[in-house]
């Protein structure tokens, strides 16, 4: 039933992606692109050097680009460095989205990966104004190198605004291992720019001009600035799910599917899950403590789970010293009618980073399994563990797909 209404959710999804013009080439791609371009300009109070204490006299611009409707902005993390070497104080980040004569825009500072010369920024957008566009956010990973698609560039050098065609060097580079080298020139204030196929997909960041040679350009994969932005993607896919399963509601196994790209929706959907990881604790009071981690802030949340909990046994076979470890019977959990039971989430930490769910009872249930079991091993640890079968359920209702864990009991069996 999951995997058919998901299948139908993708297949509208794909129609309605279906329906936005594609750039089909570099000059649709980069119209489409500077849209969401952003000029930025920091201006800080030096506190060392000769103008101490001029107001706005330590300066320095950058190009970022949208990665959120909501006014996030990605560019590199040097965007700041002269405001460092001025020490300076009382620092305003504006942009502007589009054009360095658009309206400016207040911005903050979210949070950085300076190994990684990233950063993350906030337009505090006006009340009522129109979204900007977030760009969409592709990858290197599957990239042919050894036959590289064109790749594409723009930004803001002083106040013009620069676009260029850039031709693939190599994957790696002595300056920075992590960067790739890219066959394009580029001026001051590019550092930060998008760097984009012909249908706008952005796959990296210009880090800047290569220090031995001015003709090339360093990119920073985009997939290393995953922990800074790939909230932004998990929502974006959450809210979509969400319109579709309102606009479309409940669908039947029999419900034939509506398109052929289908085959996407389980890694769609994969990849949300994948923001959780899952572990499992006993506790003194005989219960079991089944919690979570969000790999990356925000995005969709879990409200509540489906359980199913299997015991695995030490079993001493009959005449013989081997001991085999055997799978029973699923525990009862609950006396309802939940098959398998539901249990609601009890209390989160870290901004809903950490969740948790109280198993009552596993202890004394599991007692009454060892006593009606006469060739459990003697000893403490009758249990070589639990297997847990755990399938979110989001505050949509939609469920992720279900993850199997193991835990390790730490009762004491025999007290």
């Amino acid at each position: 039933m999951f995997r058919m209404l998901s299948r139908f959710l993708v297949s509208l999804l794909s129609v309605a992606l279906m329906s936005v013009p594609a750039a089909s080439d570099a000059n649709q791609a980069h119209d489409l692109v500077r849209k969401s371009l952003v000029y930025l300009t920091a201006l800080g109070t030096p506190q060392t050097g000769d103008l101490v204490g001029v107001d706005d006299a330590s300066e320095s611009h950058a190009t970022g680009f949208i990665v959120s409707s909501d006014g996030f902005v990605l560019t590199t993390e040097h965007f700041f460095e002269k405001l460092k070497e001025d020490n300076a104080n009382r620092i305003k980040i504006t942009g502007r989205i589009g054009d360095v004569k658009a309206q400016s825009i207040s911005a903050q500072y979210i949070s950085a990966l300076e190994s990684l010369d990233l950063v993350l920024l906030k337009l505090q957008l006006p009340y009522g104004q129109k979204r900007p566009a977030a760009l969409t956010i592709g990858d290197t990973l599957s990239i042919d190198q050894s036959s590289p698609p064109k790749f594409l560039t723009s930004g803001f050098s002083g106040e013009a605004y620069k676009r260029r065609l850039a031709a693939f060097n190599d994957a790696s580079n002595a300056e920075v291992s992590f960067a790739w080298t890219l066959n394009v020139k580029i001026g001051p204030g590019q550092s930060g720019s998008p760097v984009y196929l012909d249908d706008g997909t952005v796959v990296g960041v210009v880090k800047g001009t290569a220090k031995d040679d001015d003709e090339a350009t360093l990119m920073i994969p985009i997939e290393y600035a995953l922990p800074l932005i790939g909230h932004f993607r998990v929502i974006e896919m959450n809210r979509k799910i969400d319109w579709l399963l309102k606009t479309v509601g409940e669908v039947s196994d029999d419900d034939p599917p509506l398109h052929l790209r289908l085959n996407k929706v389980e890694a769609n959907l994969e990849e949300i899950a994948s923001n959780f990881s899952w572990e499992a604790e006993s506790r003194r009071d005989g219960s079991l403590s089944v919690h979570y981690k969000k790999i990356i802030g925000g995005g969709p949340k879990i409200k509540k789970i489906h359980l199913s909990v299997q015991p695995h046994m030490k079993i001493r076979q009959p005449n013989a010293d081997n001991i085999v470890i055997s799978p029973m019977a699923r525990l009862r959990l609950r006396t309802a009618t939940d098959d398998p039971p539901i249990f609601e989430l009890k209390k989160t930490r870290h901004d809903g980073r950490d969740g948790e769910f109280i198993i009552p009872d596993i202890q004394k249930k599991l007692k009454s399994l060892l006593s009606l079991t006469d060739g459990a091993v003697e000893g403490q640890r009758p249990f070589d563990h639990l297997e847990l079968v755990i399938t979110p359920i989001l505050e949509s209702d939609e469920k992720l797909p279900s993850t199997t864990i193991k835990e390790q009991l730490a009762y004491d069996w025999f007290e």
